[in-house]
């Protein structure tokens, strides 16, 4: 362990050698779904390098050392754990179904742990912040052309932004609905089991800034904005009062379908 300054906490402390930026399960649970049907069905390969150069296969999982004491990296643990559990294990047990959209189905889990899951939510949020100079996407094509894009380039709060987020987690606050407000889908097929480059958007109805994040069947947004979502939105994001909400679709079906494509056979645009 190397002495200096924790990301989250600000303080000296002898900092660990291995943070996940999203959760390792993910990317485990992820490689078992698609690596045979999604990845090595291509001629190419795609590998996730750190900025010191150490080449990772995309499935293996984003961390970075030196960034988190080893008191933060049990907070953020805890919060990791929980979703985990939740969303790749409990969530298909649990969930129930409550009304037919045209394309859609709305379900729902009706006791959730509304502060752990938000936490988690806005953690990931946090860190894919702090890693975004760090991870870069290469793509090898037929081992001739190599290209080469940020993972993590479009997640940049700002200070302010990034300090009220910090201090929310420090005080293990997730704050109401309203801020940071999460928005989750869940995606079905093996199609949906893949990585894609976090997001910058906007709320089409008001323009709330926001970060679309998608990873292991599912996408959820996370608002980074004073104005609240539309009211259209706020009935389903993460509330402490009810249950959770998400909206389930064969990826196939829907219009992020040709984002597969993109990621496995080239890379995030350089915007």
């Amino acid at each position: 362990m190397n002495i200096g300054i924790c990301n989250l906490c600000k303080t000296e402390q002898e900092l660990i050698n291995k943070s996940h930026i999203i959760p390792r399960q993910f990317y485990h649970y992820t490689t078992k779904q698609v690596e045979k049907e999604v990845i090595d069905t291509t001629n190419n390969s795609t590998y996730l390098y750190s900025k010191e150069g150490k080449l990772k296969q995309i499935q293996c999982g984003l961390f970075m050392g030196d960034i988190l004491c080893k008191k933060c990296e049990n907070l953020i643990g805890k919060w990791d754990k929980y979703g985990q559990e939740l969303l790749l294990i409990d969530i298909d047990k649990e969930s129930k179904f409550k009304k037919q959209y045209t394309k859609m189905e709305l379900k729902f889990v009706e006791n959730f742990n509304y502060n752990s899951l938000k936490l988690f939510f806005m953690s990931v949020l946090w860190r894919s912040h702090i890693a975004r100079n760090h991870f870069f996407v290469e793509k090898k094509i037929r081992e001739v052309e190599v290209k080469k894009a940020q993972f993590f380039q479009q997640v940049n709060l700002g200070e302010e932004w990034e300090t009220k987020l910090r201090t929310m987690l420090l005080l293990e606050n997730p704050g109401t609905e309203d801020d940071f407000s999460v928005l989750l889908f869940k995606y079905t097929g093996k199609e949906s089991y893949i990585h894609l480059p976090p997001l910058k958007g906007k709320d089409p109805y008001n323009e709330a800034d926001l970060y679309r994040f998608m990873s292991t069947g599912y996408s959820w947004f996370i608002k980074v904005d004073k104005r609240p979502f539309h009211n259209r939105i706020r009935s389903l994001i993460l509330k402490p009062d009810q249950p959770l909400y998400f909206i389930e679709q064969e990826y196939k079906k829907t219009s992020d379908f040709p984002n597969i494509s993109k990621f496995v056979n080239s890379l995030p645009e350089d915007n």
